[in-house]
């Protein structure tokens, strides 16, 4: 369904993109809106509502892309296929970034496979639009250009955090990462799919989050993960997360 999102009324101490980040729920909308107003209102009607669901696959590798999608809520994982039966996330999109935008680069199709991991919302766009918005707009492919270069970032750091930190930092990052865009104190997510996630065993996932059940840290119930003291969780997690991203 098209829609055009209300713009409401904020205290004038507060920043344009906040603002607009606040209307249209995704940072990446909210900087376009904000830095590249003209186009932006070429693609504000034809921006549409999409539900999220966790566990499904947004886009396959290789599939031909459809739809651009800017998540407002929820998470979106990014992985490469290592073989037939493993896939390795790279790293994870929420409402501060967008999945598709690479279409600048002239391709059709992506390679990347993109699975919802948290359920919530999207807006998106038809592949031809966002094309053309693209083409018209040097400005705004510039910007693009410069998100991609943050997410390459954002993986090689996941890279090297996979190979520098113990398991259990990690499974701490990853927790503060899902709560930050679940928008509310429960995780709704299984131990497999954390377990997926940081390509390691399930039965290790479940040890570690036994221990930080224990402490106090976190409370977890068959699907849901809930957060008890973030503080805490913040010192267990390895400095990836502190770290500029």
């Amino acid at each position: 369904m098209p829609i055009t999102p209300d713009i409401v009324a904020f205290p004038s101490d507060v920043d344009a993109p906040t603002r607009a980040r606040s209307a249209l729920g995704n940072d990446l909308l909210a900087a376009f809106s904000s830095h590249h107003g003209e186009t932006f209102l070429l693609l504000k009607p034809h921006l549409e509502q999409f539900e999220l669901k966790a566990g499904t696959v947004l886009q396959s590798s290789g599939a031909p892309v459809t739809h651009v999608y800017f998540p407002t809520s929820g998470a979106v994982s990014c992985a490469v296929t290592v073989d037939e039966d493993r896939q390795i996330a790279t790293h994870i999109i929420g409402h501060d970034g967008g999945i598709n935008i690479e279409l600048e680069c002239g391709t059709d199709r992506t390679y990347f496979n993109f699975m919802v991991e948290l359920s919530g919302c999207a807006l998106r766009l038809r592949r031809e639009t966002w094309r053309a918005a693209l083409i018209e707009s040097p400005p705004l492919c510039e910007r693009v250009v410069q998100h991609l270069r943050h997410q390459v970032f954002r993986s090689q750091k996941m890279i090297a955090c996979n190979i520098a930190h113990d398991v259990e930092s990690r499974l701490c990052q990853w927790l503060l990462r899902l709560h930050d865009y679940s928008g509310r104190g429960v995780i709704t997510m299984t131990h497999q799919s954390l377990a997926r996630l940081m390509s390691v065993r399930r039965t290790t996932v479940t040890l570690i989050a036994r221990a930080l059940h224990e402490a106090g840290i976190i409370q977890y119930r068959r699907g849901q993960i809930e957060v008890l003291d973030r503080y805490a969780l913040e010192t267990a997690a390895c400095e990836c997360y502190t770290a500029p991203h």
